[in-house]
């Protein structure tokens, strides 16, 4: 997922976009005369037992829940940070351990200040980075450098402070998801340069932290797949 892919998928998650995937079966029992016909734009694989693309359904993971549509507007209004390259967005393990990747369903509110702090919402913890190479993690000095956060790029999805006095970093993702400050990558216009894994949004959102899941991905992450086959397969 690259380009414009990624960029669609941060357009609908700004915009809160209602979407649909067509289409959901795998293959037909018969059509157009022949038996067993296999669905390349199904959502799940031939044999109806497991998702076609489980990396992709993972990246729209997020997109699944509205962010601010109906059901979700009794909520306080907040941020979230969205890494749409994974679909995941930022959660905090606890307040002493580096930042990390997650469902953006467990995602608590941020605030982002005009004094560029994003800051975790009713806490005075704000998102820290502690130099090159590190791990990003929450803190209460909400006034150094490290803690001012700004989108630069012609993407305005780099998220990127200043540690050490003058060295420019960015938030980035590293092993087991964990959220680090690395060097920026593809400033220039480098047409073979990947800043997938710097690029992160900061979104509106007014659902709450835990809502429960749609009914489509209670569907798609169901044990037993034939068990639907039965139930609809004779409609199809």
């Amino acid at each position: 997922m690259k380009g414009t892919s990624i960029a669609s998928s941060v357009w609908a998650a700004e915009h809160d976009l209602d979407w649909a995937l067509w289409t959901l079966v795998g293959s037909y029992y018969l059509r157009e005369g022949a038996i067993g016909t296999n669905e390349y734009y199904g959502l799940l694989s031939w044999n109806w037992c497991e998702p076609r693309n489980s990396s992709f359904l993972e990246r729209i993971s997020a997109l699944q829940y509205p962010f601010q549509g109906p059901g979700s507007a009794q909520s306080n209004p907040h941020k979230i940070i969205f890494h749409p390259s994974t679909g995941l967005c930022v959660l905090r393990s606890s307040l002493f351990e580096p930042l990390k990747l997650g469902p953006c369903s467990d995602s608590e509110g941020w605030s982002y200040s005009s004094e560029k702090t994003l800051t975790l919402k009713g806490t005075y913890f704000c998102m820290q980075a502690q130099g090159l190479d590190q791990p990003a993690k929450l803190g209460l000095i909400c006034s150094s450098s490290g803690s001012k956060w700004e989108t630069i790029s012609d993407s305005k999805m780099h998220l990127s402070t200043i540690v050490d006095g003058d060295a420019r970093v960015c938030l980035d993702v590293g092993s087991n998801n964990e959220l680090i400050t690395t060097s920026c990558k593809c400033l220039s216009k480098d047409n073979d340069c990947d800043p997938t894994s710097q690029w992160f949004k900061v979104v509106n959102s007014t659902r709450s932290r835990y809502q429960d899941a749609t009914e489509l991905e209670g569907f798609l992450w169901t044990s037993d797949m034939n068990h639907w086959k039965g139930l609809f397969g004779h409609w199809i």
